[in-house]
Parts: structure tokens; C-alpha cells; sequence
């Protein structure tokens, strides 16, 4: 059977950023498979865009850090090929290191470096043996510098950047290729926090806040112009250029100093 639309398939789509991802996706006609823990929400996404571009939609709950998970999810896929590959799925832990619960540090590394890798792998054959695909990794304007007190989120975004570059590499040539988009702070639960509730972000100035709707576009625009790093934003593509420039002790530092700051307003 033959399918007139390409299928891309999102993690992490049942808020935030994801949501956004699919509602571009499925506008630049797309079908789409959706992949988070929380059904009820992707269910009223789908619908909303089955009815708004009619693709087909499909919804995979699923807890990408679950053992096996993966391998099951995949098993679920629609058979036909994918096109495109969007590791979105992410989580951020706030606060000291060794004040904070292990289990919580280690949630991020599972679902922000291991999932994403092994969804990756095990993707990236089928997409070789046809010479064409699009993997986009999300990672963060983190990913360029440590940030005390958000230690392994930053670590684990570095990762995700690190394992693209190496990975976009590796693809020259073949086809396929892999992208990894760099956002500074946006309007999600994942910023809100506890406080989602709020109008903004706690403790952030609005202007440095990106909206999820630009960050998933650009996020679009990069994996179809097969960019292999794109910072979202004028503010924070400067940004990320100019923290490469001081030595890493003075970035560090200042960085410490603004997270001990911002964790005393706590």
C-alpha cells in the first residue's frame, strides 16, 4: 500500500513543544505517529489534526524510560517507512545536585541520553537501507555550557548535541540526516513547573522567553534544510556564540553565580 503523505513519528507530544511539533508537522502534511505517556491528551491533538489537514494520526502511548518500551513501541508502528524522527521527549530536574532524589537525576539520563539514543538505533537502519530520512534531536542552549544546579540536565543536552554532530558526520553521504535544535527557555509545563498555572515562567524575564509555536517551526525549518545545529532565536543564538568564547572556568562561574542566586529566590 502506498501513502501519498510522509510519516513522521514525535516523542514527547503530548505538551509543550511536542504539541507544537506535531500541529507543524501535520499542517506541512505530514502523518504522524505520537509518542508520550499521557493518551487522553494526545487523543484530543490527534483528532484536532485529523480534522484540521487530514493526515492520518496515530496514537502510541508509551514510557520511553520503561525496560522494553522501546521495542514494543516500535513493534506498534504503522508498516511503512518513516521519514522522519523526532526525539522530543525530555525532562529537567531543578535544584543541587546532592540535595536532589538519585532516582530523579537518573530519570534524566534515561529518558534525555538513553531513550533518545536507542530510539535512534534502532530507527536509523531502515532509513539508511533507503537512502532517506530526517532524525532531529532535541536538545538546548544548555547543551553549550554547564549550568550549576541544573548539572544533568545540561550534561545530558550536551550529549544529545555531541552524539548529533558526531552522528550528522557519520550520515555525509548516505541520505539521512541528523539535526540537533538548541532552545533557550520556553513557554512549556517543563518551565512552569509546579507554577504552571501562572501567567509566566517564574523568575524569567518574558523578553528571554520563546514561544513553543516559533521554536517548533524553526525546528522544522532546520530538519528540512538538513541543518545539523540550530539555536532558535536571535538572543540565544548569540548567546550560545559568545559563551564559547571565555575560557570554560569563567563561563562556569558565572553561570554558578546566577544559579545560586536564582536557587535562593526559592
Amino acid at each position: 500500500m502506498t501513502h501519498k503523505n510522509p510519516l513522521a513519528l514525535i516523542t514527547g507530544s503530548s505538551s509543550g513543544i511536542g504539541i507544537e511539533l506535531a500541529r507543524v508537522f501535520a499542517e506541512e502534511g505530514f502523518d504522524l505517529v505520537l509518542v508520550a505517556r499521557r493518551q487522553t491528551e494526545m487523543e484530543t491533538l490527534a483528532q484536532e489534526l485529523r480534522d484540521a489537514h487530514g493526515i492520518d494520526c496515530t496514537v502510541l502511548p508509551c514510557d520511553l524510560t520503561a525496560p522494553g518500551a522501546i521495542g514494543n513501541l516500535l513493534g506498534s508502528l504503522p508498516k511503512r517507512p518513516l521519514d522522519v524522527l523526532v526525539n522530543n521527549a525530555g525532562v529537567m530536574q531543578m535544584g543541587g545536585f546532592a540535595s536532589d532524589k538519585l532516582d530523579r537525576q537518573l530519570q534524566q539520563i534515561q529518558l534525555n541520553v538513553l531513550a533518545l539514543t536507542e530510539l535512534t538505533h534502532r530507527c536509523l537502519p531502515a532509513m539508511l537501507k533507503r537512502g532517506k530520512g530526517r532524525i532531529v534531536n532535541l536538545a538546548s542552549v544548555a547543551a553549550f555550557q554547564p549550568v550549576p544546579f541544573l548539572s544533568v540536565y545540561a550534561a545530558t543536552k550536551a550529549y544529545v548535541l555531541s552524539f548529533t554532530e558526531g552522528l550528522s558526520e557519520e550520515l555525509k553521504g548516505t541520505g539521512v540526516s541528523c539535526t540537533a535544535v538548541c532552545p533557550g527557555f520556553t513557554d512549556t509545563p517543563m518551565i512552569r513547573g509546579k507554577k504552571h498555572t501562572e501567567k509566566k515562567p517564574a523568575n524569567l524575564p518574558m523578553t528571554i522567553v520563546s514561544d513553543p509555536a516559533f521554536v517548533a517551526r524553526e525546528t522544522f525549518s532546520a530538519a528540512m534544510a538538513r541543518d545539523v545545529i540550530h539555536v532558535p532565536g536571535m538572543i540565544y543564538k548569540a548567546m550560545s556564540t559568545l559563551s564559547q568564547l571565555p575560557p570554560r572556568f569563567m563561563v562556569r562561574s558565572i553561570a554558578g553565580m546566577f544559579g545560586r542566586r536564582n536557587a535562593k529566590r526559592k
